[in-house]
């Protein structure tokens, strides 16, 4: 990974074939006729500033009007800047994004009882969850289990 993001970012030709490839998935997600609530990438790729910009700019072709921010309250101190960036880039194209996510940390680890654990601390914050279980555990609190579309309201309302 490491070796491509230095590819994207120094390389014209390779920053060309990843547009190609990010303006393909776009059009291959709207070809299914589902609506854009938010976006994501593998392996947060979008935290590359040269992947984040195209998505940026091809993206708003496509109504992207909100993008995952994989941000978890205990990140590793040196990847907390990146994030900002990230956030501060997101927060200047007008694109919506969750504050954290909860379960980074415990892929294929998480379940009811850590997500409990980090409830409370986290307060009222637009958050997104990494979990099969989560939505069972809120459904059980009585909350209607949503998307990004449910948390900010009508932004998604064209």
């Amino acid at each position: 990974m490491v070796r491509d993001g230095v590819r994207f970012f120094f390389l014209p030709h390779v920053r060309e074939q990843l547009a190609r490839e990010i303006l393909a998935q776009f059009e291959a997600f709207a070809k299914t006729g589902l609506v854009l609530d938010h976006v994501n990438t593998h392996k947060h790729f979008h935290l590359h500033p040269t992947v984040l910009g195209l998505i940026l700019e091809i993206g708003r072709e496509f109504g992207m009007k909100a993008m995952r921010l994989p941000f978890e309250a205990n990140a590793p101190l040196w990847l907390r800047p990146w994030i900002a960036q990230v956030r501060a880039r997101l927060d200047r194209a007008g694109i919506c994004h969750n504050d954290y996510v909860i379960g980074i940390a415990r892929s294929g680890r998480m379940d009811e009882a850590a997500w409990h654990a980090r409830l409370p601390a986290r307060g009222r914050i637009r958050g997104a969850a990494f979990a099969g279980c989560v939505a069972r555990a809120i459904r059980h609190l009585g909350v209607r289990v949503g998307g990004f579309s449910d948390v900010f309201g009508d932004v998604f309302v064209d």
